[in-house]
């Protein structure tokens, strides 16, 4: 026998299926309630946020950006120069009584640094009401002036300049700007103040004045550049020495032994020109001869009522017998002698 179904496809899938029958007004109040508790949720979120928002910009108002507290009421400010606190002050947009959190620490920095003096500034915000300014300035290590007797503490063109060759107007005077050496023979009115002289001369007497401030044997006073090849130095014992504009270095490793043989030989130079690449030539200041005693004393003076015993007859012909010392000829002179011999006349021979 064989196994043969009873029913077919169509009689089992209307076995499966379940007779439900569900009222309408129960739908409809179903679906009704869904969406009404949807929306509730929506609008109570929404409500929610919208006085979260309200109420904390009313409490930030009150509390952060209208409270005395926070109000800025002490600036400090320090500096290692002449910078005054009015003009640092004023270029920062900073003032008191302004609220802290509403200080621009970026834009009162670029401020600042826009000023030629200073080298480095920090501006931090202290809470609750102080904010402190510090700044290195620049470290000028000498002057520039158009010409070499210019005083630079009272000319209104001299600039003051740094070791990277930045010019800078002088805002005020310390005592050790006085001593600086002055570099001098070049047009000022090509500087211009808070940027970079770009001379290679400047460049080369700047690098000159650094490799010699620790240098104890002689100090610079004056370079001059006007030449435009050479460098024209006057130190403080007024020599005058002539530098290469190129290996600097080794220029004043050359100088240094020779005022150390200068100094053994016990003499004063005056002038030395390392110009040459292996020689150093000098001149040196003649040395004042000292009086003798003979011509130190002054004439004798006989006493009074004593009479000047004349001079005797033996020694006036003794005088007159000792021959005056013939001058010594010149080549010229003995020259001319040589040429005159053979025309003598006979009488003569």
């Amino acid at each position: 026998m064989k196994n043969v179904r009873a029913s077919n496809k169509r009689i089992r899938k209307k076995q499966h299926l379940l007779d439900v029958k569900i009222r309408r007004t129960k739908e409809q109040s179903r679906v009704f309630w869904s969406i009404f508790w949807g929306t509730f949720k929506t609008v109570l979120a929404v409500a929610l946020l919208i006085a979260a928002y309200i109420g904390g910009k009313r409490g930030l108002q009150l509390y952060v950006w209208e409270n005395p507290d926070y109000m800025l009421s002490e600036i400090r400010y320090s500096t290692d120069g002449t910078l005054t606190r009015a003009d640092v002050v004023g270029v920062s947009g900073l003032a008191e009584g302004m609220n802290i959190f509403l200080v621009d620490l970026a834009t009162a920095r670029d401020a600042i640094n826009a000023l030629p003096q200073v080298d480095r500034v920090e501006v931090q915000r202290q809470f609750p009401s102080r904010v402190t300014i510090k700044i290195s300035e620049r470290k000028p290590i000498a002057w520039v002036t158009k010409r070499a007797d210019d005083d630079p503490s009272t000319s209104p063109t001299a600039f003051l300049i740094d070791a990277r060759s930045i010019a800078m107007k002088p805002r005020g005077m310390l005592h050790q700007y006085i001593h600086l050496p002055i570099i001098s023979g070049f047009p000022v009115e090509n500087l211009a103040d808070g940027h970079r002289a770009a001379n290679y001369e400047i460049q080369a007497a700047l690098e000159l004045v650094r490799l010699n401030a620790e240098n104890t044997k002689w100090q610079i006073k004056n370079i001059d550049v006007s030449s435009g090849y050479c460098l024209n130095v006057t130190d403080n014992r007024r020599i005058r020495i002539t530098f290469n504009i190129d290996r600097l270095d080794q220029q004043l490793d050359s100088l240094n032994h020779l005022f150390d043989r200068i100094g053994e030989k016990q003499k004063e130079l005056q002038t030395v020109n390392l110009f040459g690449q292996r020689n150093a030539y000098t001149t040196d200041i003649p040395p004042v001869p000292e009086p003798t005693p003979e011509a130190t004393l002054p004439p004798a003076v006989p006493a009074k009522g004593t009479s000047i015993p004349a001079p005797s007859s033996a020694s006036k012909r003794a005088k007159r017998s000792t021959p005056a010392p013939k001058p010594k000829p010149t080549k010229k002179a003995a020259g001319v002698e040589h040429l005159k011999k053979p025309f003598r006349s006979d009488a003569q021979r």
